[in-house]
């Protein structure tokens, strides 16, 4: 049997990447929710891109029972 080889990354791996991505964060922020309910914690904000890059977050955040709101943020460097 070859072992795998190491290739570049191509688009195609975006969803496959996230996903794994994902997974392996899952455990940190189910026991930080957990310390958090347990702290009295009622509201948690999170943010992320409204970009098509972002939309696996969003919907991961949304399955979780999170829901958007319409929101606009604005920056300048000074």
């Amino acid at each position: 049997m070859r072992p795998e080889i190491i290739r570049p990354f191509e688009a195609g791996d975006l969803d496959q990447v996230v996903a794994v991505s994902l997974r392996a964060w899952a455990p940190v922020y189910a026991s930080f929710a957990d310390w958090m309910k347990g702290a009295g914690v009622r509201l948690v904000s999170i943010w992320t891109g409204g970009d098509p890059g972002h939309a696996p977050a969003r919907r991961t955040y949304e399955k979780a029972g999170y829901t958007a709101l319409p929101l606009v943020r604005y920056y300048q460097a000074l």
